[in-house]
């Protein structure tokens, strides 16, 4: 970080509830930055800034959900278990034909018992319950978006223009259900002799809230960060695996003073040319992460601890936040 006397100064900190803290050695205090300005903290415990168990923390806690859900017989339920806001059932041939394409318990959609995390992994690829999931945010998607556009329709009455949703293609779904994202449509726009209907996905897989597969680079023992199937960090690569970190600790950040605004960077690893700037130094054949890492064991160990670390740590806490975060304060 730029300094005001404009030497460069490297900050140790943790991150917690999804904020960084900053340890200043010079005076045993800790900040955090709040649009650009520093704001003194509490005390952390300081055997936090060498390692952490936050990965650790991230599974344990997992496989104790997982077990909680089963045990207490959530996974026994079924659609035709739900009632409306005054607890009367549902129609039952609501229940069978439910739009989420779930027609048996959840424990009904799972293999054995010994595989208790694994069954409800959301990162499992052969996950039902991700799938379900994804289901149930792409059917919301669609209904609200279709709701909006024929409530829209009938209000305008006389326009030229039957407006209707477009048909995305599973790619775009694929961006708008695993990144924050923003659609936008045009319609009934005349251009010419002929009408003009679009739309526009853009999609951000770098940001701050959401932790997802792409967000993890890996550094190297060559003082690079690569992406995950950068081929000189696989098996048969010249580089060493060392560590993941989240992409977005590799950006540019800004710092307020009254000096002025300054910038800096909190690793110091520079971008792999090869798979982060030109993306031609990659395994293009991938196309499930998790076998692909199967078979790199070196770059398997770094990418889900850094993914597991990173997700406990942007976990927000809204209910008993003091009492969860005093179990890192000195």
């Amino acid at each position: 970080m730029l300094e005001a006397d404009g030497t460069y100064r490297a900050y140790k900190y943790i991150k917690l509830n999804g904020v960084k803290y900053y340890y200043d050695s010079n005076t045993g205090t800790w900040f955090s930055l709040i649009n650009g300005q520093k704001i003194p903290q509490q005390q952390f415990k300081t055997e936090y800034l060498n390692s952490n168990d936050f990965a650790c923390r991230y599974f344990k806690e997992a496989k104790e959900f997982s077990t909680w859900f089963f045990d207490s017989g959530l996974g026994d339920l079924t659609p035709r278990d739900a009632v409306d806001e005054n607890g009367n059932s549902i129609s039952q041939d609501l229940a069978d034909n439910n739009e989420y394409g779930v027609t048996t318990s959840v424990k009904n959609n799972f293999s054995s018992d010994t595989k208790i995390f694994n069954r409800f992994n959301v990162d499992d690829v052969d996950s039902s319950f991700n799938d379900h999931r994804l289901a149930v945010i792409r059917y919301t998607i669609e209904k609200n978006l279709s709701i909006a556009i024929s409530n829209y329709n009938t209000f305008t009455g006389g326009a030229s223009t039957g407006f209707q949703m477009p048909s995305l293609t599973e790619e775009e779904w694929a961006q708008l259900l695993n990144n924050m994202s923003m659609i936008s449509f045009l319609q009934g726009l005349s251009i010419g002799g002929k009408v003009y209907n679009g739309y526009s996905v853009v999609t951000n897989n770098k940001n701050k809230e959401v932790v997802t597969e792409d967000s993890i680079y890996i550094v190297g023992d060559d003082n690079n960060y690569h992406m995950i199937t950068d081929k000189d960090i696989g098996n048969n690569g010249t580089v060493t695996p060392i560590r993941g970190y989240l992409n977005t600790d590799f950006e540019r950040s800004t710092i307020d003073d009254q000096n002025g605004s300054k910038y800096f960077y909190s690793r110091p690893e520079m971008a792999c040319y090869g798979s982060i700037v030109a993306h031609t130094n990659i395994e293009t054949s991938v196309t499930d992460i998790k076998q692909y890492l199967a078979v790199n064991p070196g770059v398997a160990q770094a990418y889900y601890t850094a993914l597991a670390r990173e997700r406990y740590s942007s976990f927000k806490s809204n209910r008993e936040y003091d009492e969860y975060l005093s179990q890192f304060l000195d």
